[in-house]
């Protein structure tokens, strides 16, 4: 293990603070709104979030060295949205790029052998939405910009960006359509927002695949109500008319009526689609040629019959569906995926319900759900429960959510899940549990509002990860001054920074090129920003070096000059403080 000690004699010499605010641990607290709204910095007008665990059991937490959260914030002031990574270890801060007008579902997708950070961006009102799913390099380098192409006439929604084993990309798409809905109370001569998805060629944007809902599966399906208020429910006026189309149109970019509502999209192996389609309550199978469904999980064209144990339904009764039905209980679910080559594994998350809560306690509250299916027999498909993960807040969540297995499988070839990571949605925060149910950590990224719509104090992720990430920007570090000895440093993107290292000199010329091993002094990384407090011996221009955990140079900021002139500085004394840096920096090392 890397040891990072100081003795007291070097540690008086060389003050440090942690710029950054910290992890709370606190929740009264910070549920009564007392903490800050968000951590600021000096060397950035980044803001990001202030973090409370509840739980963490480090032990049994499974992670890497390289281990990264990632959430994908939108302020529901609007100000800013974008991806952003922490460190696992300490929910650091280590990259943010907040430029966006609305973003969703940042991760780390592999396209022909390399990691890439993937997410969508764009416009969003009310449920769909049109952008681009964007691609970029672990130097931070946009290498895509993909989007959704003819026959449909409408771009990517934000829903998915999900990279295929044949580094094409699968993009959701809500494309209006004339459609006769009066099976469910609308007009002969009405809107559907269709539900589409597109299979795009990453390489030149080519569209391999177009598949929509309405070509196989009947609105009639829907449990979405046509007169809903909100969601894109088609409010009548009293004559019938069908009601305000054009204020349909300013709020949402499409207009027409929400049956499926597409939310997950992955292939398979087998070249076909596994499909989550929300409004349906429905987990849809699609052949990859003809499109046609090869069955239906759930909903109401089931297939499915429910062999969950008894044993397990007398020691969770809360959990127990329509008629004790378990595995068949959920609704409005999102991110469905197969984790085994067998296709029998398949997570999601259980929203259950369309309100927002905290402190439930009834059959009622959202969950992760991990379900087993067997297929074998076409003619007795089965599915059942092996574990159901519910929020110890009591978390209901109206919308978005995320559960996927730890560590992040780099394949599919293991059919041994070993514990998980659920996003609560709406709901700012996320949990760990091992594969017995065991909650491990549980972490809130703002505070918990009952009945608010969208959740947490103005912030919210659709999913959380929890994957690998090595970024090397391009861009230096970044310093600030006080001019009177105080620095504060960062490196937005760097995840390699172990230690700072601060050089001095009597004039910018002299700190062009640096000694690696001559440091006026050396500091451990204190979060996404380090402040540093210098000595009164310091020399008038200084620069920071980042090192790795090989004490490399791997970028320097500019340089930077002080306010104040040294006390005293002889030749001896700067030899003095070299040889106490070089001690200073091996300890680093050790």
């Amino acid at each position: 293990m890397r040891k990072w000690l100081l003795t007291a004699a070097v540690a008086a010499l060389f003050p440090s603070a942690l710029a950054d605010y910290g992890i709370l641990n606190d929740f009264t607290t910070y549920q009564n709104g007392t903490m800050p709204d968000g951590q600021t910095y000096i060397t950035t007008n980044i803001t990001s979030p202030v973090f409370n665990y509840n739980t963490w059991r480090e032990d049994l937490c499974i992670s890497d060295a390289s281990s990264h959260i990632l959430l994908t914030l939108n302020y529901n002031n609007g100000a800013s949205a974008g991806p952003y990574i922490f460190r696992d270890d300490d929910l650091s801060l280590v990259y943010a790029n907040p430029s966006f007008n609305y973003a969703i579902n940042a991760r780390i997708q592999t396209v022909a052998g390399e990691l890439y950070l993937t997410f969508w961006h764009g416009a969003q009102n009310r449920g769909d939405s049109q952008g681009y799913c964007v691609f970029y390099d672990t130097h931070y380098r946009l290498r895509w910009n993909v989007t959704t192409g003819p026959p449909l006439a409408v771009g990517a929604d934000m829903h998915e960006c999900e990279v295929t084993a044949d580094d094409t990309v699968l993009l959701t798409a809500y494309q209006d359509r004339a459609f006769d809905l009066s099976s469910i109370g609308g007009r002969e001569d009405d809107i559907l927002a269709d539900s589409c998805f597109q299979e795009v060629d990453l390489r030149n944007g080519s569209v391999v695949f177009t598949w929509c809902a309405s070509d196989h599966l009947s609105p009639d399906l829907t449990f979405w109500n046509y007169t809903m208020s909100s969601g894109r429910g088609r409010q009548q006026n009293q004559d019938g008319s069908g009601g305000d189309t054009s204020r349909k149109r300013a709020y949402a970019t499409s207009s027409g009526f929400d049956a499926y509502h597409v939310n997950s999209l992955q292939k398979t192996h087998e070249g076909n689609y596994l499909i989550s389609l929300r409004n349906l309550n429905s987990i849809v199978y699609v052949d990859g040629k003809s499109g046609m469904p090869i069955w239906n999980l759930n909903g109401k064209l089931n297939n499915f019959t429910d062999v969950t144990p008894p044993p397990y339904l007398a020691q969770s009764p809360e959990d127990e569906g329509p008629e004790g039905a378990m595995a068949l209980g959920f609704a409005w679910q999102h991110d469905v995926r197969f984790w085994d080559d067998g296709l029998t594994q398949i997570t999601l998350f259980d929203n259950h319900k369309l309100s927002t809560s905290v402190n439930c306690t009834d059959s009622h509250c959202s969950r992760g759900l991990h379900l087993r299916t067997d297929t074998g027999d076409p003619d007795n498909l089965l599915v059942q429960v092996l574990r159901s993960y519910r929020s110890s807040q009591g978390l209901k969540s109206v919308v978005f959510g995320s559960m996927h297995p730890l560590p992040y499988p780099s394949d599919t070839s293991s059919s041994d899940l070993d514990a998980f990571l659920i996003g609560w949605g709406v709901n700012a925060e996320f949990s760990e549990y091992t594969s017995e149910g065991e909650l491990i950590r549980d972490v809130q990224y703002s505070p918990l509002y009952p009945g608010h719509s969208v959740g947490g104090r103005g912030v919210q992720s659709s999913r959380v990860y929890k994957q690998s990430w090595h970024g090397y920007p391009t861009w230096p570090p970044t310093i600030a001054s006080n001019g009177n000895g105080t620095l504060w440093v960062s490196w937005n993107g760097a995840t390699e920074v172990h230690a700072w290292a601060v050089y001095d000199g009597d004039d910018k010329a002299s700190l062009t090129v640096v000694d690696p091993f001559t440091p006026y002094l050396t500091m451990k990384r204190a979060g996404f920003e380090t402040k540093i407090e210098l000595g009164k011996d310091v020399r008038s221009f200084v620069k920071v070096g980042a090192l790795d955990d090989q004490g490399r140079i791997t970028g320097a900021t500019e340089v930077v000059k002080l306010g104040y002139r040294p006390l005293s500085q002889s030749r001896f004394g700067y030899y003095v403080q070299n040889v106490i840096s070089f001690i200073e920096l091996s300890k680093l090392l050790v």
